[in-house]
C-alpha cells in the first residue's frame, strides 16, 4: 500500500498560528496538535508535544505501545512548564496523531482534546476520534451553534494525569484518512467533509478544498485551520508527497 498525504495550515482571522501539523517520514507518522494558552504558551507547548513525537520518525514498526509513550512524554513536558503558572497562564495543547502501517493496512491512533480525524470509504464518512468536550456525540448543527462547543475536559499539560483515547483501526487502499484542528470541525458540516473527501482528487487538492469551503463561509474564521490528508493507493509508484520540500503550507486567501 502506497499512500498520497499533503497537509494546510492556515491562521485564519487570527494574527497568530499555534496549530502545527504533523508528517514525519519515513516512520509515516500524520496528524496535527492544536497549542493553548494565548500566542506564546501555546506556541511552546504545542512545539514540546511535537518534539516528542519526532523521536519516533525513524522507527520502522509502527504500534500502539511507542506512540502512546511519546503521548504520555508529551504531556509531562508540558505540564512541567505550568507548575508555576496559574490561570490563563498556563500552556497546553490537543491534537490527534496517527501512525500507518503500510504493509498490514493499520493505522494506530491516538487522541487528546477537541482535534478529530476522519476515515472516508465505502462505508462514507466516519469520525473515529470522539471529543473531549461536554458536547461530545450532539448533532453537529446544534453543536456548531453552541456557547460550550469549545470548553474541553483533557489535554496535554492541563491535568496531572492526561487521559488518552487510542484507536486502532483498518486503513486500506482506497481509503482516506483526514486530520484536522477544531478551527476546521467547527466550521464545515460532517456532510460537507464527506463531499470534498469523496472526490477522486489529490490529497493536496482534497485539503485546499476544505480549507477554501472553510474559508468561504459567511461566519468568521475566529481559529487557526489546520488540515492533514492521507489517501490510501494501491499502486506500484512510490510514497507521493503532495507538498514538496515543506511540510506546512498556507496557499488559500
Amino acid at each position: 500500500m502506497k499512500l498520497d498525504f499533503a497537509a494546510i495550515s492556515d491562521p485564519g482571522d487570527r494574527s497568530y498560528q499555534q496549530d502545527l501539523a504533523v508528517m514525519l517520514f519515513p516512520a509515516m507518522i500524520f496528524g496535527v496538535i492544536d497549542g493553548m494558552g494565548g500566542h506564546k504558551n501555546g506556541d511552546k507547548a504545542a512545539q514540546l508535544v511535537l518534539k516528542e513525537y519526532e523521536y519516533l520518525q525513524h522507527e520502522d514498526k509502527a504500534s500502539m505501545e511507542p506512540l502512546l509513550a511519546a503521548a504520555k512524554r508529551a504531556h509531562a513536558a508540558v505540564y512541567a512548564i505550568n507548575k508555576d503558572k496559574r490561570g490563563c497562564e498556563r500552556a497546553g495543547a490537543v491534537g490527534t496523531i496517527g501512525w500507518i502501517n503500510q504493509r498490514y493496512c493499520r493505522a494506530h491512533i491516538v487522541h487528546i482534546g477537541d482535534s478529530r480525524v476522519y476515515l472516508f470509504g465505502q462505508k462514507g464518512l466516519q469520525q473515529i476520534s470522539v471529543d473531549d468536550t461536554p458536547l461530545a456525540g450532539m448533532n453537529e448543527k446544534d453543536r456548531l451553534n453552541h456557547e460550550k462547543k469549545n470548553q474541553i475536559y483533557d489535554a496535554y499539560g492541563l491535568h496531572e494525569h492526561a487521559n488518552f483515547s487510542t484507536y486502532e483501526i483498518w486503513f486500506n487502499p482506497g481509503e482516506t484518512l483526514m486530520f484536522c484542528t477544531d478551527g476546521l470541525s467547527d466550521l464545515l458540516l460532517p456532510i460537507n467533509i464527506q463531499k470534498a473527501l469523496a472526490r477522486n482528487d489529490s490529497a493536496l487538492e482534497i485539503a485546499r478544498d476544505l480549507l477554501q469551503m472553510a474559508k468561504c463561509l459567511p461566519r468568521p474564521c475566529k481559529d487557526n485551520i489546520t488540515i492533514v490528508v492521507v489517501r490510501a493507493i494501491d499502486q506500484p509508484s512510490d510514497t507521493q508527497n503532495s507538498l514538496g520540500t515543506n511540510p506546512t503550507c498556507c496557499p488559500i486567501e
